[in-house]
C-alpha cells in the first residue's frame, strides 16, 4: 500500500481510537457523579473497538484483493461487519437488563469512526 494511504489510515484509527477513549472515560467519570449507568461507557467502548476493527478487516481484505475480486470481497466484508454488529449489539443489550440506552451508545460508539473518517476528510478537501 502506497505509504500516503498508509499515514490517513493509520491516522484515522489513531483519532478514533483515542476519541473512543476519551468519551468511554468521561462517561464512566459520569457514572460516578451522576446517576448514569457505568455499563453505557463500557458499551460505548466496546462498539468502538467493534468499529475500528471492522475498518482493520476491510482495509486488510481490499490490499488482499485483486481488481476482479473486489466488489465480492467487499460484500463479504460487510456481512461480516453486519454479523459483528448485530451479535455484539444483541449480547450488550441481553447483557445490561435490557435497558434502551445501551442501543444508544452502542450505535454512537459504532458511528465515533465514520465520524472520525468524515472530518478527516473533510479537512483534507478544504486544504
Amino acid at each position: 500500500m502506497e505509504t500516503k494511504q498508509k499515514r490517513i489510515h493509520q491516522r484515522i484509527i489513531y483519532t478514533s481510537l483515542i476519541v473512543t477513549l476519551i468519551i468511554g472515560l468521561l462517561l464512566l467519570s459520569f457514572s460516578f457523579i451522576f446517576d448514569i449507568p457505568y455499563y453505557l461507557s463500557i458499551t460505548f467502548v466496546i462498539s468502538g473497538l467493534i468499529s475500528v476493527g471492522n475498518y482493520l478487516l476491510l482495509i486488510y481484505k481490499t490490499q488482499q484483493s485483486v481488481e476482479p475480486l473486489l466488489k465480492k470481497t467487499i460484500k463479504v466484508s460487510s456481512f461480516i461487519n453486519i454479523g459483528l454488529f448485530a451479535l455484539a449489539l444483541l449480547g450488550l443489550f441481553f447483557l445490561f437488563h435490557q435497558d434502551k440506552w445501551v442501543v444508544f451508545a452502542f450505535l454512537f460508539g459504532y458511528l465515533i469512526l465514520k465520524f472520525v473518517i468524515f472530518f478527516q476528510y473533510g479537512l483534507q478537501i478544504k486544504e
